[in-house]
């Protein structure tokens, strides 16, 4: 496998799962990040996994709470939510909502950061990715709490669409 990229273009965007999806069946997108257990995946696109991270939250430093929540704290909580797919579905709802049980939104980030520049001034709660919630700590007076048993983890996969497979570049990735 050659170690240099064939004619790569790499492109961050935010865009529906519909329009990513049709963008790789086109052809204008070799792949895209997918997030796991959200939504259906067509029988023409492959699947790829490529990380899995755990959730916890953070919140703001000054706040006195526990550092481990229990289900019923974590349900008390009033929260910050970033969707991360454009129904706004997670699997963190879709867990409580198997318990019969949700979550208080209080308000929706528009990404890790912002989320957690919020959670720092107010106090509420953001729940995000071990990794993010990390960096988030290392920029803003937050700390990281624990969420309760049994929440399941974030789970990315790299789809691309089965026609072309035999491209350079899908072949390299």
């Amino acid at each position: 496998c050659s170690k240099n990229a064939p004619n790569i273009r790499i492109s961050v965007d935010i865009n529906s799962e519909h329009v990513k999806m049709e963008r790789v069946e086109w052809g204008n997108l070799d792949l895209y990040f997918f997030v796991d257990n959200i939504q259906q995946i067509p029988n023409n696109f492959n699947q790829h996994h490529w990380l899995t991270d755990k959730y916890v939250a953070v919140i703001a430093d000054w706040r006195d709470i526990p550092d481990k929540l229990s289900l019923n704290q974590f349900t008390a909580e009033s929260q910050i939510h970033l969707p991360i797919s454009s129904s706004a579905a997670d699997v963190i709802d879709n867990w409580l909502h198997e318990q019969n049980l949700y979550r208080s939104i209080q308000m929706i980030a528009q990404s890790y950061a912002v989320g957690g520049l919020i959670s720092a001034r107010s106090g509420l709660l953001f729940c995000a990715p071990l990794k993010v919630a990390n960096q988030l700590v290392n920029m803003l007076p937050l700390k990281i709490i624990e969420l309760p048993e049994g929440m399941p983890d974030l789970s990315l996969s790299i789809l691309s669409h089965k026609l072309y497979d035999y491209h350079g570049s899908v072949k390299w990735l």
